[in-house]
């Protein structure tokens, strides 16, 4: 593999990365239970309290079960109960009898049984199952199909089964546009995403043309400023002027995530290789398309070794009758280059443990016309953000990160990422 064929596939998978990690996260989150999706919304008394109802409830259905043995609707109720104590095996007994007392002809236990079958991977019981119900015309029957084959693709997917996965969801599609069901964009967006996962695969695999095939597929079909620009790196070496019209696409679109420094390569690349093949005209096209990003970076686009960032120190000034805390946050900026930078923006950002975004303060530390002069020397900056009540004092301890930008919506650099003790009120250890 050549070097350069070698830094785009690289590039490539620092696109994927985020988006398959957040997709296949997605994917587990809709196969886990009712409960699972409860627990995290409710503190622990409200969890207490709702096994309490949990437990009333089974009680209660138990008795009405030996009460009327021939009432399928106890048993449903029982099986939807049980998948809320994540007690599956007994959820699919009571679906399994809210079927055998109906003869088999009730919808809603078949659809709580086969979501039972797909938590526990039993997928050829489920499709079985959801397969052999009529297709009839009432409104629940084909939403449920809608939202079974959706689940189905879902498990699938988190399966690395993508090319299944999206055969699940173009049935899922067949049944929720006959009834306009907003679920509709949910299955599109999955579809596309199985489709680019399966692109990353291929990718992986080094079958560039099969990756291509399925992220023009997915392109065509979704819309994504992502999937054009990983198109874009894929053409990089086999079509570069193709690759160009991509990236200046995704540069309109969302200039936040194009790596330029692989941008301006291309652009240079492509500007020698016409230079010595005699085509003047587009060399010069080249050139000054080459010329136009450079001016564009230097105004957008902040590059590493154009500053340098030291002392960096935070601190935390209490307010205790407002009950606000203020995060003061110093540091160093010299300007290493043989320009000016006009504008400069601080963007710090709060995370608690479990890496929950927080708060996020953005400010300009540049004044006047000039903003950061070349050759400044350096330069004391003093960040003062004033948090919001119970953003920060409600933690013992938070991850700050802080970036700079010349334009936010362009690109930033990540300078400092360290943690805070909010009871000392000062950097962990």
């Amino acid at each position: 593999m050549s070097k350069g064929k070698k830094i785009s596939y690289i590039e490539y998978f620092k696109t994927s990365m985020i988006t398959l990690i957040v997709l296949v996260f997605i994917a587990t989150v809709v196969l886990i239970c009712t409960r699972y999706n409860v627990q995290h919304q409710l503190s622990d008394d409200d969890l207490a309290l709702q096994d309490d109802m949990v437990g009333y409830l089974l009680s209660k259905y138990k008795y009405q079960e030996e009460v009327d043995k021939n009432n399928a609707t106890v048993n449903l109720k029982l099986g939807q109960l049980y998948e809320l104590l994540g007690s599956y095996k007994q959820a699919e007994q009571e679906y399994i009898l809210a079927l055998e007392k109906r003869n088999g002809n009730y919808d809603a236990a078949s659809f709580g049984l086969a979501g039972v079958y797909l938590f526990e991977k039993k997928y050829d019981q489920a499709e079985t199952l959801i397969s052999s119900l009529k297709d009839v015309s009432k409104y629940s029957a084909i939403l449920g199909k809608g939202k079974f084959f959706k689940s189905y693709g879902d498990a699938l997917f988190n399966e690395g089964m993508y090319l299944k996965a999206m055969e699940q969801y173009d049935r899922a599609y067949f049944y929720l546009e006959k009834i306009n069901n907003s679920l509709i964009k949910d299955v599109e967006l999955a579809r596309c995403d199985s489709s680019v996962a399966l692109a990353d695969k291929f990718v992986a695999e080094n079958k560039v043309p099969q990756a291509i095939e399925f992220l023009k597929e997915s392109e065509d079909r979704c819309k994504n400023s992502l999937v054009t620009y990983k198109l874009g790196i894929l053409y990089f070496d086999t079509n570069p002027e193709k690759a160009v019209d991509l990236f200046e696409e995704v540069k309109k679109k969302d200039p936040s995530i194009i790596n330029y420094q692989l941008y301006k390569r291309l652009l240079f690349s492509l500007k020698t290789q016409f230079m010595y093949a005699g085509n003047v005209l587009k060399s010069e096209l080249y050139d000054a398309k080459l010329a136009r990003l450079r001016s564009y970076m230097q105004r957008n686009v902040l590059q590493a070794e154009e500053l340098l960032f030291s002392d960096f120190d935070f601190a935390v000034k209490k307010f205790p009758i407002r009950n606000e805390y203020d995060v003061i946050y110093k540091f160093s900026i010299e300007n290493i280059t043989n320009h000016n930078i006009p504008k400069l923006f601080a963007i710090v950002e709060f995370y608690d443990k479990k890496g929950t975004k927080l708060y996020e303060y953005t400010q300009k530390i540049t004044k006047g016309v000039e903003g950061l002069k070349a050759a400044s020397g350096k330069i004391e900056t003093k960040i003062v953000i004033k948090t919001k009540k119970n953003i920060i004092q409600q933690f013992d301890e938070i991850t700050i990160r802080m970036y700079l930008t010349k334009n936010a919506k362009v690109s930033k650099l990540l300078y400092s990422n360290n943690k805070l003790d909010v009871t000392k009120g000062k950097k962990s250890e």
